[in-house]
């Protein structure tokens, strides 16, 4: 990356070093600091490589633990997608009724489209033939959302008709698909067999 701080490469030494810096500070006026640091999965083999250059200092302060946030299971995908569809206030209409004019005064909402998604993820299990334990990163999960809101209000799609070759487009364009082999949960696969 060219941007300024980031000239150290994906270690991002510096920064581990003011981290240091800090928690030292934090100490010396008598606060125990609790650091939780946060990465993509392609950042999990940072501890090893702190490990290889001596790095032990950075790795006992912040590579004590490491766990692994795999993403949604299919299961809990509705749950979510009603989550998204709270109304603010109990006389206010759910966020699909403001943005989708056609479905204010139904009961229909966001979760609805659960089986769609479910529909959409076993089409690329089968496709790619991983087997069960394939997760969705919350991240991948709001963005194919949006693109389906973007999609049907745009288009004036009528949200009861979005089938889950359209989920599946939407998970596609949120290259999901392309970093699949991150949130297949092996030990979901282990079980199966």
């Amino acid at each position: 990356m060219n941007r300024p701080g980031f000239q150290d490469g994906l270690t991002g030494r510096s920064h581990y070093n003011w981290l240091i810096h800090c928690f030292n500070a934090l100490e010396d006026m008598q606060v125990k600091p609790f650091f939780m640091l946060v990465g993509q999965p392609d950042l999990a083999n940072a501890s090893a490589t702190w490990k290889e250059t001596n790095g032990m200092q950075v790795v006992g302060r912040f590579f004590t633990r490491t766990y692994w946030f795999r993403g949604l299971l299919p299961e809990d995908i509705g749950i979510v997608l009603e989550c998204f569809d709270e109304r603010a206030s109990d006389d206010e209409p759910r966020v699909s009724a403001r943005l989708m004019p056609q479905v204010l005064g139904t009961d229909w909402h966001m979760g609805r489209w659960e089986p769609q998604f479910r529909e959409a993820l076993q089409s690329l299990i089968t496709l790619h033939n991983i087997g069960p334990g394939l997760r969705v990163p919350m991240q991948m999960l709001r963005s194919a959302l949006l693109l389906l809101l973007i999609r049907t209000i745009s288009q004036k799609l009528d949200p009861r008709r979005i089938c889950s070759a359209m989920v599946l487009e939407a998970l596609k364009d949120t290259g999901f698909t392309s970093s699949l082999v991150y949130y297949v949960d092996t030990s979901a696969m282990a079980l199966e067999q």
